[in-house]
């Protein structure tokens, strides 16, 4: 999807937003920060497929930067 007249938006206006790849390097979800350890995203995100092929990104808005903060989850709780 894009965004029509849309402005940037800089990473430390919500530094709390993350966004969750696939194995394949796809975003899938999107997810929140609630502290140093964990994010908050929806169940159906890893629905039959294991987390720890993920990765989480923090602190960018352009979906090609994979430089910034690149996490792989090491364990999941779906509930």
């Amino acid at each position: 999807a894009r965004i029509i007249n849309g402005t940037e938006a800089p990473p430390e206006h919500w530094p709390w937003m993350v966004a969750i790849y696939n194995p394949n390097d796809t975003l899938v979800c999107g997810g929140s920060l609630i502290n140093e350890q964990y994010v908050l995203t929806a169940a159906h995100c890893f629905r039959n497929q294991d987390p720890r092929k993920f990765s989480v990104r923090l602190g960018t808005t352009l979906r090609t930067n994979v430089s910034q903060c690149n996490i792989t989850p090491h364990d999941s709780n779906i509930h």
